[in-house]
């Protein structure tokens, strides 16, 4: 008898992705908050309009607020406009080639900091959003 070959994780979020299977679907997205949560990165993803879809716990502490502070549009951070994100990011958008801006600032909610922020347009669906990931190395660059 045939032993039943166990479909790898990028098969399962391959036939997740297509579709096929709303419980694939679910346990996908379940799958992608998990991971988002659990990396050890600062990391946030914004719709097309703008406005933050989810945020990890990380980025909170990065930059100095709570994950529901962080529910806002990007196009309306003020500290973004200055430091370059905000140019970074909407040229990430419309593009799809990764950007990358270094800075230090002080963060809308008043911490200050030196950042490494990397951003890049993920396809879902048919729609475009921005991930944004944030290295803080201000201890590198305070010594």
């Amino acid at each position: 008898m045939p032993s039943k070959r166990k479909e790898s994780a990028p098969q399962i979020a391959a036939r997740a992705r297509k579709g096929t299977n709303p419980a694939l679907k679910q346990l996908s997205t379940s799958f992608y908050h998990a991971a988002l949560q659990g990396i050890p990165i600062a990391t946030a993803t914004y719709a097309s309009d703008g406005w933050c879809l989810q945020a990890n716990q990380h980025m909170a502490e990065a930059v100095g607020a709570s994950i529901d502070q962080l529910a806002q549009n990007f196009r309306e951070i003020s500290s973004w406009k200055p430091t370059g994100l905000l140019a970074a990011a909407e040229r990430g958008l419309q593009t799809g080639i990764g950007e990358q801006v270094e800075f230090d600032a002080r963060t809308t909610f008043g911490k200050k900091v030196w950042f490494e922020c990397l951003f890049s347009r993920l396809a879902f669906e048919g729609a475009h959003y921005l991930q944004l990931v944030v290295i803080d190395i201000t201890q590198r660059k305070d010594r």
